[in-house]
């Protein structure tokens, strides 16, 4: 791409349109009218599941509209859309048996979810729960936070491949105004917003920006040959537009995608423009925006939840896996996880990837009730909304990739959970991985079984454990041989963490019982 500075002076003199500040498509809603509620119309109706815009519903039945509906509507301010329902009107018929809203629960304000699936909901009019609501369901790859070590290039090729233009939000200050993310929920069909903070002297000229705070979309031309389409800085004009306020910025945008569709340029670069990785299936690291490296969750005496805090954006995509020395596939796996990390779909998305040894910390793997013979599994968490989902396909970049895609669309099912599970400093590694590494006769009757210590938990085994037992003894197969090495393994990995942990129990009660006698006598 080609990033030299331009003259914008024909596009930023166009007249904008009336139209210029309507959603696109059938909505002919107008952004400058987001701080006001106003009765849903039919295009809205046809929309409502199709956009990933919290939208609040105040329902009434005949009658004045609520007044708490355009009080609401300007708390949120273009947050989300505030439309009353008349539930008295037969247009509204449909649309109440989709949502379950009856004449009885009539007359109520409920606030739906951001995601295409709206099923989740809150019933409410008290406008800090609705705004707190709307902030926690908005979309957390909502707005892209630029890291300035990585390459802009990378997100313009990410971008164009997503058939939108991307705008740079550069500023001095670090936090997400709440101007860029009404932006960013209204013009994401085809604007990228990218937060640029401190922007150094040399991508200030590069990009040809005056002064922060300001914004800059980088549109196509063509370049001196006649056939190569580059893309050049194109800075919001304040003598143009006016101060940068969210209309003026509506403005702005529609201006320059109204003269590039007349010029078709859009289509050209959409067309022409092709991105190497999707014939290779995988992009490299080099071709994907920056983020942390894959990592192993250890224990950390510092901070527990170091490695996925509530308050991190995105998703954090966390693998359970046999990090063992007898995992034969240990690297295979690492590399699959690195290579979905850096996935042409995840550009531009905030994600951590990261794995945890479920050998070593099998309370980790319970606590998502995933046995040791599902191993590798992949789960996806939202710190932010504490929810999570498991992958339930094969382990592989793709699937990997597409399961993250289908969690950002709403499309995975998600629970909710209370807290991560801790990695406890009492998981004794080296042992846990020696277990595993134990050898087994292949080849072995019922009381080669009763020679192993696995504890008294084991000695009350169930019907089904000692039906699987006397298969082995008859006949295993390698699977069922397999299997049965890693649960008697298992077991014994957890009575001895049961006895660490017991041990360790006994002697913080002695170093108390030793402090309260110590204190006893200088006391004396």
């Amino acid at each position: 791409f080609c990033l030299k500075k331009m003259k914008l002076c024909s596009l930023l003199l166009v007249a904008v349109v009336a139209a210029a500040c309507a959603v696109s498509g059938a909505n002919a809603l107008h952004l400058d009218q987001l701080s006001t509620a106003s009765p849903l119309s039919q295009e809205e109706m046809t929309d409502f599941f199709a956009v990933n815009v919290p939208f609040v519903f105040v329902f009434h039945n005949g009658g004045d509209v609520p007044e708490h509906a355009n009080e609401i509507a300007a708390a949120v301010d273009g947050l989300g859309r505030v439309v009353t329902v008349d539930v008295s009107k037969p247009m509204y018929t449909s649309l109440m048996k989709k949502l379950d809203v009856s004449e009885e629960d009539v007359p109520c304000t409920r606030v739906y979810e951001s995601n295409e699936a709206k099923k989740k909901y809150l019933e409410s009019t008290n406008t800090e729960e609705i705004l707190s609501f709307i902030e926690k369901e908005l979309p957390d790859d909502l707005v892209l936070v630029q890291d300035p070590n990585a390459p802009i290039t990378d997100i313009l090729f990410a971008e164009v491949q997503k058939k939108r233009l991307s705008v740079f939000v550069f500023t001095d200050k670090p936090g997400v105004p709440k101007m860029v993310k009404k932006l960013a929920l209204w013009l994401s069909h085809s604007f990228r917003f990218i937060m640029y903070y401190n922007p150094t002297e040399e991508v200030k000229s590069q990009l040809g920006v005056p002064k922060v705070p300001t914004i800059v979309t980088m549109i196509p031309s063509m370049q001196d040959d006649g056939v190569r389409i580059g893309l050049n800085p194109a800075p919001f004009d304040r003598a143009q537009f006016g101060g940068m306020k969210f209309i003026n910025v509506v403005r702005y945008c529609m201006t320059i995608q109204q003269q590039l569709h007349r010029e078709g340029l859009l289509e050209k670069l959409f067309q022409n423009v092709e991105d190497p990785t999707e014939k290779s299936g995988s992009s490299s690291s080099s071709s994907s925006v920056e983020r942390a490296e894959l990592f192993e969750v250890v224990y950390n005496e510092d901070e527990e939840d170091y490695y996925c805090s509530e308050s991190q954006l995105g998703l954090c995509v966390i693998a359970l896996m046999d990090n063992s020395p007898a995992n034969e596939q240990r690297e295979e796996q690492l590399k699959v996880l690195e290579e979905a990390q850096n996935w042409r779909s995840n550009k531009g998305r905030i994600l951590s990837f990261m794995y945890v040894d479920a050998i070593c910390h099998p309370s980790y793997a319970d606590h998502f009730n995933i046995a040791p013979d599902m191993l590798p599994a992949i789960i996806a968490v939202s710190p932010k909304k504490k929810i999570y989902s498991q992958m339930l396909s094969a382990f592989s970049p793709k699937s990997i990739a597409s399961f993250v895609t289908g969690v950002f669309s709403g499309k995975e099912r998600m629970s909710q959970y209370k807290n991560l599970p801790v990695i406890s400093a009492d998981d004794d590694c080296e042992a846990a991985h020696a277990n595993m590494l134990a050898p087994i006769e292949e080849e072995f009757d019922l009381s080669d079984l009763d020679d192993v210590d696995i504890g008294d938990d084991y000695d009350n085994m169930e019907d089904e454990e000692e039906e699987e037992i006397m298969e082995v003894r008859t006949g295993p197969s390698d699977e069922e041989l397999e299997r049965a090495k890693r649960e008697i393994a298992m077991k014994e990995i957890k009575r001895l963490q049961k006895q660490n942990k017991k041990k360790s129990k006994k002697n913080k009660k002695r170093r108390r019982r030793r402090r309260r006698r110590s204190k006893k006598k200088d006391e004396l």
